[in-house]
């Protein structure tokens, strides 16, 4: 009897060891064909540590100007034209804010670009429904300023506008907290994108585009324009928008390198650890040629940055050739392929922006690159559009707070399906970055920025991709040139 029970014994374990190898062998020929179990992370690590491994592509699309309640807001209505909030995110229009609402096309109105000094005053009322009452009924703040003329900040994009946006949130993830880091326009915005800080060489806060002298008008006036960076004559006359102590901006004038900065960027980083990097950038159609809008592609003040992309790809037409065979570098930064196409109001932007963003989308997620992406999609600035959400405290520089803007990740990683209440901004996707590769931070920005680990879930397999609503895939006659002008490329 002990015998045979042995015998028994022996045989089942025998037969359990058959079956162990057995799975072994099936998961590792699964393993060859594309499945893997998911990696195992510990608790304590940050997203970016978590992607190491994972993640090899990272790609930020930047637009231009909208909050998040100008995308994603809304409210309860019979009328159809009115939009619902975004389903389960804070973006529900308080009541009084209502009646001031209206649907407006990407053009209108035609008197929202915010300025740092315009808004003030708003960012001293702590963003309050009264404040922005207040604003609209031509507040003055202080005395500092004249009153406000023609702004009008209540609008919402018009419905079969948004329909790619929200279509994107909800295969992906939105997160409804992530904030600009100014208040002022686009271009400290793009400098916190990339070096977290606006600051000039002589460590002034910089709260817009520094200008350069084009000449003198009929009553003898300066007449000054947007500068060009580190692109200007190094003796071009500058003036520099300084940010003073309390918070408003001085004309200061400068006379040096046509304000080309020297902080690093995160390009320095990657340059140190020969992680490869590319601006794909915007072109814009004048006097009968194609050329690099310089002051759109908003880094251009950056000296290394500058001088790295001397010959910058377009994302006109280089970015639609290069994302669908997944051949993007580790890091990328994307601007629109035209003025037209960024989301920007005051009458640039046209309708047919709802097609680029989706149609990068979708080029990335059909490539072989795929399955190691992140695709970050930001705004540059909040716009002077209306937002109910009080933004962070205010920083140290009073280049802030600024308001919520739109946020989406796109990736086989991301917490898809789910709206993120955590607080971000601009530095947390570069300590994303510097997690991912062991950089070190640029400024307390970065180093203390919210981690993104909500925003993500490594603790499954890499999801395939779901492509996106685009109601006409990109085509660069959506730029408003002719198109038998479209091979008339000047990159100077």
């Amino acid at each position: 009897m002990h015998a045979r029970l042995f015998s028994a014994v022996s045989l089942l374990t025998t037969l359990t060891s058959l079956i162990s190898l057995l799975l072994l062998a099936f998961a590792a020929g699964c393993g060859g064909s594309g499945f893997s179990p998911p990696p195992v992370q510990p608790q304590n690590l940050s997203a970016g540590q978590s992607a190491k491994g994972v993640i090899n592509h990272v790609v930020i699309i930047v637009q231009e100007n909208r909050t998040f309640d100008n995308i994603f807001g809304g409210w309860k209505s019979g009328d159809l034209s009115i939009p619902a909030p975004f389903p389960g995110a804070e973006a529900a229009i308080p009541a009084k804010i209502q009646p001031l609402m209206q649907s407006a096309a990407y053009g209108d109105p035609p008197s929202i670009n915010a300025s740092h000094d315009e808004w003030q005053c708003l960012s001293e009322g702590q963003f309050s429904d009264d404040s922005w009452i207040g604003v609209s009924n031509g507040l003055q703040c202080l005395g500092l300023y004249n009153p406000l003329a023609n702004v009008d900040p209540f609008h919402y994009l018009a419905n079969d506008l948004r329909n790619s946006y929200w279509d994107i949130a909800t295969k992906y993830v939105v997160g409804d907290h992530f904030f600009a880091i100014s208040s002022t326009s686009s271009f400290p915005g793009h400098q916190y994108i990339v070096s977290a800080l606006s600051k000039d060489n002589e460590d002034q806060s910089i709260a817009d585009q520094p200008e350069i002298k084009v000449g003198v008008d009929s009553n003898g006036q300066d007449k000054w324009a947007p500068g060009n960076g580190c692109i200007d004559p190094a003796d071009a006359e500058t003036r520099v928008p300084v940010l003073q102590d309390n918070g408003y901006i001085d004309w200061r004038h400068e006379h040096y390198d046509g304000e080309c900065f020297d902080h690093p960027t995160v390009v320095d980083l990657l340059n140190t650890k020969n992680i490869t990097w590319r601006h794909y950038s915007t072109l814009e159609y004048s006097d009968g040629r194609y050329g690099q809008r310089g002051v759109f592609n908003g880094y251009i003040n950056n000296s290394s940055w500058y001088k790295a992309t001397l010959d910058w790809p377009n994302s006109m037409f280089d970015l639609p050739q290069d994302a669908p065979v997944g051949a993007l570098p580790q890091i990328t930064f994307i601007k629109p392929p035209c003025t037209a196409l960024s989301d920007h109001p005051n009458g640039v932007s046209t309708d047919d922006a709802e097609n680029w963003v989706p149609s990068v989308i979708n080029w990335i997620g059909n490539s072989p690159a795929w399955d190691d992406t992140a695709i970050f999609v930001i705004w540059d600035d909040w716009g002077g559009f209306y937002d109910h959400v009080l933004p962070p405290p205010l920083r140290d520089d009073k280049l802030g707070p600024g308001l919520r803007i739109p946020f989406l990740l796109i990736s086989p990683y991301g917490a898809n399906g789910k709206v993120i209440h955590d607080v971000a901004d601009y530095g947390s996707i570069l300590k994303f970055i510097e997690d991912l590769y062991d950089l070190p931070p640029l400024t307390d920005v970065d180093r203390d920025a919210t981690d993104m680990k909500s925003f993500f879930d490594f603790t499954l397999p890499a999801r395939p991709f779901i492509p996106v609503y685009v109601k006409q895939p990109f085509d660069p006659t959506m730029c408003p040139q002719r198109a038998e002008d479209l091979s008339k490329i000047d990159p100077d």
